[in-house]
């Protein structure tokens, strides 16, 4: 995936989270995001099946209800992320640190 692939998927994803008219799910299923700075993004509802999050900065992203079996999250950066929902199942997590992420499950209280 290029870059500008990995841009457009991104924007089509938040207007599709938003529900407003063009937008796209993203399937970002087995890419390499390996070190990318990715603060803030909306990764909410995305297919994320084994995306490649090593070394990345995660600070603010959305990952609430996104598909995340057998992604590869090895020494991330990631304070304040919005975790709630989201499925590890078979994920490696080697020297990740949640710090601050919200975890809790969907149906817990804020």
């Amino acid at each position: 995936m290029t870059p500008a692939e990995f841009v457009r998927a991104i924007r089509l994803h938040d207007r599709f989270v938003k529900r407003q008219h063009g937008g796209e799910r993203a399937d970002l299923s087995g890419e390499s995001l390996a070190g990318l700075r990715l603060q803030g993004i909306n990764f909410r509802g995305a297919v994320l099946d084994g995306t490649d999050f090593s070394k990345c900065t995660l600070n603010g992203a959305d990952f609430q209800n996104a598909n995340l079996s057998s992604a590869k999250f090895d020494e991330i950066v990631s304070e304040d992320a919005d975790l709630r929902g989201a499925s590890f199942k078979a994920a490696k997590l080697k020297r990740a640190s949640f710090k601050g992420a919200d975890m809790r499950p969907l149906d817990a209280p804020k």
